[in-house]
């Protein structure tokens, strides 16, 4: 699997490293937008004033996955992002029921065993919705 960072990437301020012998969750994330890339998505977090794109990874409709925050403490589940590695994906998978695209879904599983096996203290993988109410 290769990861690639995001193309221009806007990082206001330092990140925080996360502690991840302390990290056990992923959270699991989509946009409730059809089509809204990793660029647009980016946008949308740094004008709600964030330091940085939100999640740590992204996978695209493609299958590409891209570093937002990689290993640094995301801001994808409000007071529990020390303990929680998020991934996006690009789609909206409540609004309408549709099936995400085979290499969407392959290079999501293929991240979250990668992320599984940097970071063994994982318990618990899960929508963003079970770690904390969303729309």
């Amino acid at each position: 699997m290769q990861i690639k960072g995001i193309p221009n990437q806007i990082i206001k301020k330092p990140l925080t490293p996360l502690n991840l012998k302390k990290v056990d969750s992923i959270a699991l994330h989509h946009m409730a937008h059809p089509t809204a890339d990793v660029k647009t998505v980016e946008g949308w977090h740094i004008n709600q004033g964030w330091s940085a794109f939100g999640y740590n990874f992204w996978v695209a409709f493609d299958g590409t996955v891209y570093a937002g925050r990689w290993f640094n403490q995301g801001a994808g589940v409000e007071n529990q992002n020390s303990h929680i590695i998020s991934i996006g994906f690009q789609g909206d998978y409540h609004s309408k029921p549709t099936n995400m695209p085979d290499a969407q879904f392959n290079a999501g599983v293929e991240l979250i065993e990668w992320v599984r096996e940097q970071v063994p203290t994982i318990k618990k993988i899960g929508g963003h919705k079970d770690f904390m109410a969303t729309a």
